[in-house]
């Protein structure tokens, strides 16, 4: 499967989404962000690329991201609980995950 148009407009290889930006080609496949471009190299990789051929079969394609949404709410890093699951060392001037 390649990357297919839609009245002239590209749509990512991945997710299906149209390209309005300058799309990334990797293997002659367009893709709207490396996020698709990655999720199509690990399945290469792996041997899954049979994964697209589950649209034909009226499976959903990945799902596309919200584009220029950044993620916004940290507040559950203010538990305690989380904290303790995620540092290796916490003081008051420095905190370390450990990787």
């Amino acid at each position: 499967m390649i990357a297919t148009s839609c009245s002239t407009q590209l749509q990512c290889y991945h997710c299906g989404q149209s390209l309005e930006a300058e799309p990334i080609y990797y293997e002659e496949k367009a893709f709207c962000c490396r996020g698709c471009q990655s999720v199509y190299q690990i399945l290469s990789e792996n041997n899954l690329l049979a994964y697209y051929s589950f649209e034909e079969r009226n499976f959903a394609r990945g799902i596309a991201q919200p584009k220029n949404e950044p993620y916004s709410d940290f507040s559950f890093l203010e538990d305690e609980k989380v904290l303790v699951r995620l540092l290796s060392f916490n003081s008051t001037n420095f905190t370390s995950s450990g990787k």
